[in-house]
């Protein structure tokens, strides 16, 4: 059995992604750090069969950095870290689009420069307008406009290539997650993050679903897409690929080369760790199916303001419910049980926020 050291980023992953990780297909150690630079020599001393770093987004060239020189320094064992290009190229988003613009049945919104959004705004033509970070992620630095004033207010000198101005779509975003190591890939069930809203919730602030219930043929087209977007790629680990679905139309978003927050409701509502396969793919054994499918129906959402040693003990009598930072992740076989046990759980959540 293969010593599989994973090297992570984030310190919130403690409260839930551990017992995900674990699988008797290998033995695992982990290795928590949010340091700037990571000790490689430390990383090694162990002598691990292989290393895999689960990268956060903030983690993911400090990451890259610490593998190369892993393999620099002749390490006889597997490393597995997104490469250079991947990396790049989850910091910007216009190469995201460019490399799946002859990829047929998915469609990418087009960038705007700051006249071209004046002009339709002024027009008529389109209403409402988005602008976001060309490397931003987790929808952070969004900002909506539905008039020329605002653009002009908010970029009174033009935007440059480091801000995307498109128009917003209205439709369910989702989620696509997959495991790959660069001649299997595995698609795992896909989760709806619910619909978008113009200066509405944060994508991270309304409920999650999962599996969504999709028409065979868009499923399809999204499994299409995941299979020759990331074979151009190349990419060796996770990924979570985000489209929005309006009317009928796929349009692709972007793809993360990294742990999200959405793998945790594929992995729930299956039995079956993405997280763990991976580790597994990375000493050489990949998932033995294409599509995992769901034996469950779930749904996450976040948790209120409570003390967690509080949701802690309100949690510890339920089967298939788990807690993250800030998020609580639940399943169970049909609507009806789903259902009794969200109302359940929210009423006796309430309750203590309630009697704080």
């Amino acid at each position: 059995i293969p010593n599989v050291l994973v090297v992570l980023g984030a310190e919130s992953w403690r409260r839930w992604l551990p017992p995900f990780l674990e699988s008797d297909s290998y033995d695992l150690d982990l290795f928590w750090s949010s340091a700037a630079e990571l000790d490689v020599d430390h990383l090694v001393s162990g002598h691990p069969d292989c290393i895999v770093f689960l990268s956060h987004q903030e983690t993911q060239f400090r990451d890259l950095i610490a593998a190369r020189e892993i393999r620099a320094r002749g390490f006889t064992g597997t490393v597995v870290c997104s490469s250079e290009a991947v990396v790049a190229l989850a910091f910007d988003k216009r190469a995201m689009a460019r490399l799946c613009s002859d990829i047929p049945g998915v469609s990418v919104i087009p960038v705007l420069t700051i006249t071209e959004a004046k002009d339709a705004l002024a027009s008529g033509r389109v209403s409402r307008l988005v602008s976001k970070s060309n490397d931003g992620t987790e929808g952070k630095g969004m900002h909506y406009f539905d008039s020329a004033e605002e653009l002009v207010t908010a970029f009174p000198e033009g935007a440059g290539n480091d801000v995307l101005i498109q128009e917003f779509v209205a439709g369910d975003e989702i989620s696509l997650n997959v495991v790959c190591n660069g001649q299997h890939i595995t698609f795992y069930p896909i989760v709806s993050k619910g619909m978008t809203e113009f200066n509405g919730k944060h994508p991270s602030q309304r409920k999650r679903n999962c599996p969504v219930d999709l028409r065979p043929d868009v499923q399809e087209r999204l499994h299409d897409f995941g299979w020759q977007y990331l074979s151009k790629v190349n990419h060796n680990g996770i990924v979570e690929l985000e489209f929005i679905l309006a009317d009928g139309i796929l349009y692709f978003l972007e793809i993360n080369p990294r742990l999200a927050a959405t793998m945790r409701l594929a992995t729930v509502v299956t039995r079956r760790s993405l997280f763990a396969d991976f580790l597994s793919a990375a000493c050489g054994y990949p998932p033995d199916a294409e599509v995992v499918n769901a034996d469950a129906l779930g749904v996450e959402w976040t948790l209120p303001p409570v003390a967690p040693e509080a949701i802690e003990q309100i949690l510890r009598p339920y089967n298939r419910v788990w807690c993250s930072t800030n998020r609580i992740t639940v399943a169970a076989p049909q609507q009806h049980e789903l259902a009794e046990l969200i109302a359940d759980l929210t009423e006796r959540l309430s309750s203590v926020e309630a009697s704080r």
